[in-house]
């Protein structure tokens, strides 16, 4: 009786472990992963930084020193679209507010060894100037390859369209060549702006050569997140901005943090 007990047993312990290691072996291993965590793909800068005179687009805004903080955050959704959005303020001698503010959002696409970056720009002056604030329709096409020439070119394209008081088009092309030394990267950019449908007052209604520019900038990297900037900035302008001088020069020194 005891051995029969003990043969039925055995049969049994077998017949269950025949069926778990066939039931094991048909469940596919769990391929889980944790879930990843958003705030891995958002990246951002913070500049300070002074100015020599506030030039935007060509046009020298203001002659004084000028104060120029921003931010800006980058939100990586692939490998090729992320969303950006940014704020600057610019503060003069003018008074304690701010007497330009600068609002940015839009998104970029890597195509290959391009990007197009587009979106939207609001740009709002304080009660003590007599520009009107306006709103843009921006776009850029940039060449990130790094088969060109044996150094980074960037060359590049970018365009606005005014949405509000003015409803022109601006236009710049350029290259900004870039010089890796350690610690210490520097930049050529050479630039040329035009404008079409008077975006410029006082420009014809077709296409205008508006000004161009060329200079050096540098930035050493004190930090993994942190660098100093500076730049000068050669211009030779339209008589039709109505700057102050066609020819001049703009400098700019600061910081920068990447978090």
């Amino acid at each position: 009786m005891k051995n029969t007990i003990n043969k039925t047993t055995s049969v049994t312990a077998m017949a269950l472990a025949t069926l778990i290691n066939s039931y094991a072996g048909s469940v596919p291993p769990c391929a889980c992963t944790s879930p990843a965590v958003a705030f891995s793909n958002l990246s951002g800068t913070l500049n300070l930084g002074y100015v020599s005179n506030y030039t935007f687009r060509g046009q020298v805004l203001d002659t004084n020193v000028a104060f120029v903080p921003n931010v800006g955050l980058n939100y990586k959704l692939s490998e090729q679209t992320s969303f950006y959005g940014g704020v600057e303020q610019v503060f003069t001698t003018r008074g304690a507010s701010a007497f330009r503010s600068q609002y940015d959002l839009g998104a970029k696409f890597q195509l290959g060894s391009f990007e197009l970056t587009t979106g939207y720009q609001f740009v709002n002056f304080n009660n003590t100037n007599t520009q009107p604030d306006a709103q843009y329709v921006v776009a850029k096409l940039a060449y990130t390859g790094k088969d060109l020439l044996p150094f980074d070119l960037n060359p590049s394209i970018s365009a606005a369209k005014g949405t509000s008081t003015n409803t022109g088009v601006w236009y710049e092309t350029g290259v900004a060549p870039q010089f890796n030394f350690g610690s210490l990267l520097f930049t050529v950019p050479v630039a040329a702006g035009w404008s079409s449908n008077a975006y410029y007052a006082g420009m014809s209604q077709g296409v205008s050569y508006a000004y161009a520019s060329a200079g050096l900038a540098a930035e050493l990297k004190i930090t993994n997140n942190a660098s100093i900037k500076a730049s000068v900035v050669g211009y030779t302008t339209d008589s039709k901005l109505s700057n102050a001088n066609s020819n001049f020069v703009n400098s700019t020194i600061g910081v920068s943090f990447a978090f």
